[in-house]
């Protein structure tokens, strides 16, 4: 039902319009919405702008979230979204831009995708929730396929020579927490000498992760890295994971800290430096990523004999899926134990002189 008693004002070159069943009420409208605007804030209805309402909604919703995820859905919203609907009135936008704005992501990784593909849908969907759009526009949306990364396991060689390099720069130690305590890189880069406790008398490493509700746990310390860090840091009081000027690592810290690694690592296998570039050909292998090495900490828990239950709680897994799917990653090494096993028992019965060949052929005709 239409009010019956409407007023209008012009703020800022914009006009607004107010209703009331009766005029105090529209007069006391209007006086709100004129002093939000003075004081800028966000009139929450269906002209809200999308990078008001995106700001609004992460606020809002987005709670209890780590800095680090707040700042990385900032960049994919200005990087991916906001610089093409940004500044549209939210109940504008239609499917189509949606979609336009997922197709221009062709290229990039699957999961990348996927992390766009997420932020956008829960906006729309959050505004669609609250009654500030008719219909959510990101219903029905197609994905593109994106490039997916096959993280691996490192090679005997790759691990040597990381050895070499991150235990003569104690710059590398949150390379060696991943290798050994199984962190991904974040939790890798916040670790604290306090966040080593003694459990049942083994040293253990708190890792006070987020991603997932299993991330947050405890791994036991291997004895010979336990030494290093006690070499290291014999004060016990340092943070472990920090620049050489003491402050916390960055994104951007630890992009250098990587590559610095990378090209350690190349140097050492033999690459040729020129004017302080390496020169081609480069011995480290180009499908290398520090994240290597957390991947390699779950096929050591395999080669143990650690159960896959206890392996999923040392990885922060919070799906055992997720685990088991490593596991069952195969190296050459795991291939050749198998191999020397079946070889050896397989055809312990067979008759001397007789070849393995003949006999599953003998076994086929029978």
């Amino acid at each position: 039902m239409k009010k019956k008693y409407e007023k209008t004002f012009t703020f800022e070159g914009k006009r607004y319009h107010v209703y009331g069943d009766t005029l105090e009420e529209a007069i006391e409208k209007k006086a709100l919405k004129l002093r939000d605007l003075e004081e800028h804030r966000i009139i929450l209805d269906k002209h809200t702008k999308v990078s008001d309402w995106m700001s609004t909604c992460l606020t809002t919703y987005k709670i209890g979230i780590s800095d680090q995820t707040k700042v990385n859905l900032d960049i994919i919203a200005n990087k991916h979204i906001l610089p093409y609907i940004g500044h549209m009135e939210i109940s504008y936008v239609k499917p189509v831009m949606c979609q336009q704005i997922l197709n221009n992501l062709d290229g990039y990784s699957k999961s990348y995708i996927i992390k766009v593909h997420q932020l956008l849908c829960f906006c729309f969907k959050t505004a669609y929730d609250n009654q500030l759009i008719l219909s959510d526009p990101t219903k029905n949306l197609i994905r593109p396929d994106g490039h997916t990364t096959h993280r691996r396991a490192i090679t005997e060689t790759e691990r040597r020579y990381l050895l070499q390099v991150c235990y003569d720069d104690p710059r590398m130690v949150p390379f060696l927490f991943m290798l050994y305590c199984g962190c991904r890189p974040g939790e890798a880069l916040k670790v604290q000498s306090n966040d080593i406790r003694m459990i049942e008398g083994v040293k253990a490493l708190h890792i006070k992760g987020t991603k997932t509700v299993n991330a947050d746990r405890y791994v036991p310390i291997p004895l010979d890295f336990l030494k290093y860090l006690e070499e290291i840091d014999p004060g016990g009081f340092a943070l472990f994971a920090t620049k050489l000027d003491g402050q916390p690592h960055t994104q951007a810290s630890y992009k250098w800290l990587s590559g610095h690694l990378k090209r350690a690592m190349n140097i050492a296998m033999g690459c040729k430096v020129y004017r302080n570039k390496l020169m081609p050909p480069y011995p480290l292998a180009a499908d290398f990523e520090p994240y290597c090495l957390r991947h390699t900490y779950c096929t050591d828990l395999k080669k143990a004999g650690v159960p896959l239950g206890i392996a999923k709680d040392y990885m922060g897994h919070a799906d055992i899926a997720t685990t088991a799917n490593i596991y069952s990653h195969s190296d050459n090494e795991t291939f050749l134990a198998g191999a020397e096993i079946l070889i050896k028992n397989l055809c312990s019965d067979m008759p001397s002189g007789t070849t393995l060949s003949t006999t599953l052929n003998c076994r086929k005709l029978s």
